[in-house]
């Protein structure tokens, strides 16, 4: 707990407008429940959208425990229901066990000038008075930590499929089209696939392993080394991401199918989610079970969207699409009817589906969802 300067006002900050934070990690230890949905939603912020959080039960012993045999995070948050002299006492312990580089936020009640001054002088970088709210929180940690400065961040798109064959890879090659062309933004798709994947063969580019190919004006596509045994190691496919970073205000990501520490991180960093699905059990299963899998992940990923792909290839044998919504979960964002001539034509000639039927009723629905998924306000074409 390194030494800090002045104590800050609770609240004083409240509406300012506070530069985004670093990618740090941040542990919290708090019993009060509101605390911890508190921080949670703090981490969900823009402001606060790179920090790692992870909440765990129990106060300042229970860190006291938890770091007795491992390192202190970059960030951490207490909460105390002790007096003054048992919270004195208790930060005296964890004192042992933290780290000089660590910074400690303590919340509890309301504390005199003396109690917050002898809080500082023993390390403490802030202290929040209850009742404590996700902007609290933010302000505080945005005192505490230098902002994160002049870094390009693009907009980062996730897209996965629930099962094998639901459309995902096509849907993501059609919507990273668009955006180029509708938004007039720099637009990569990575294709992240590196046995199967289908963007260079769709977009008709030969695929330049880890080299940024042109697709038109503003749109670009990044490709993994070929690998039969799907084995993507980190090095190359951070390497892909970090040259996509660089050239793009929005990037594409199109993800295998499955579950493994790839897929995992890029859902965790993504900006937004978008998963397909195709209106059978199979799906159904898979999706269920793909969500339960995002909750588990330590940093809070965005409340995913649904894409219903093929609906009506199973001649009225299609699930309800209520059975695939699950409010507070997973969002609807399009279903899309089962159109085989013109992905077949799309196909044969390596072109995206606005460039075979600009005036297509689905194309028009792609344009929407475009710009749910981008945020982005529609140009004048």
């Amino acid at each position: 707990m390194p030494s800090a300067g002045n104590s800050q006002e609770h609240g004083a900050y409240r509406g300012a407008a506070v530069p985004r934070l670093p990618a740090l990690l941040l542990h919290a230890f708090c019993d009060d429940e509101r605390i911890a949905a508190a921080i949670q939603r703090a981490a969900q912020t823009p402001t606060a959208g790179q920090l790692t959080v992870r909440v765990r039960p129990g106060g300042i012993a229970a860190a006291c425990r938890h770091y007795a045999d491992r390192p202190t995070p970059h960030l951490l948050i207490l909460q105390s229901d002790a007096g003054p002299h048992g919270l004195l006492e208790a930060l005296d312990t964890l004192a042992d066990h933290c780290d000089p580089e660590t910074k400690v936020v303590v919340v509890g009640a309301p504390a005199d000038a003396d109690l917050t001054r002898e809080l500082m002088r023993r390390g403490i970088s802030a202290f929040l008075p209850l009742p404590v709210s996700p902007a609290d929180i933010v302000l505080a940690l945005s005192r505490i930590v230098p902002a994160e400065r002049g870094v390009h961040r693009p907009r980062m798109v996730a897209f996965m499929g629930a099962r094998g064959g639901a459309g995902s890879s096509v849907l993501a090659q059609n919507l990273a089209f668009l955006s180029a062309r509708l938004y007039r933004d720099r637009v990569v798709l990575a294709d992240l696939d590196p046995a199967f994947g289908s963007g260079a063969l769709n977009l008709d580019l030969s695929r330049q392993q880890g080299q940024l190919v042109s697709r038109g004006e503003n749109f670009n596509l990044i490709t993994l080394p070929q690998d039969w045994q799907g084995d993507a190691s980190d090095r190359r496919t951070a390497a892909a991401l970090a040259t996509a970073r660089r050239a793009a205000e929005l990037v594409f990501l199109d993800l295998p199918h499955g579950w493994n520490p790839l897929v995992r991180d890029r859902l965790a960093e993504a900006d937004a989610i978008v998963i397909t699905a195709t209106p059978d059990l199979q799906s159904l299963n898979n999706l269920a079970n793909l969500l339960d899998a995002l909750e588990s992940l330590e940093r809070v990923p965005p409340r995913p969207q649904l894409i219903l792909n093929q609906m009506g290839l199973s001649a009225g044998a299609d699930l309800p699409i209520g059975d695939f919504v699950e409010p507070g979960r997973i969002d609807l964002l399009a279903a899309i009817p089962f159109s085989p001539r013109l992905f077949a034509t799309a196909t044969r000639r390596g072109q995206l589906l606005a460039e075979v039927n600009d005036a297509h009723p689905l194309t028009r629905v792609l344009e929407r969802v475009t710009h749910s998924v981008t945020g982005r306000t529609l140009s004048v074409r």
